[in-house]
């Protein structure tokens, strides 16, 4: 799964996540990040359309936005987790699955 698989490389490639998250496109190498960063949010818009389209999920909610603040929420935790305090990283990977489907799960 995509939530969790980027949990887990999160949690795991901490700090160059961070310096990551934090380029703006300044050299060849931000810009190539940057336009991978746009790929996985592309990839993720993809598939909530699709499964909006199959009825696994609302469609009272913008597919263009969703995605975005799926992922958002995933890299705020560089901000945040300390492991020996947030738990480990499967609860929180968990945690995270759950927070995002069950606010997007069709009802």
């Amino acid at each position: 799964m995509i939530i969790q698989g980027s949990v887990r490389v999160l949690v795991d490639q901490m700090p160059y996540v961070t310096l990551l998250l934090r380029l703006r496109g300044n050299s060849p190498v931000e810009l190539k990040a940057l336009e991978r960063r746009r790929q996985l949010t592309r990839m993720v818009e993809n598939l909530v359309r699709t499964a909006q389209d199959e009825g696994d999920l609302r469609t009272d909610i913008s597919n263009k936005s969703a995605p975005r603040l799926m992922l958002g929420m995933v890299n705020s935790i560089v901000d945040w987790y300390q492991p020996e305090r947030s738990g480990t990283v499967d609860q929180l990977s968990d945690t995270a699955v759950k927070m995002i489907f069950a606010g997007l799960r069709a009802m």
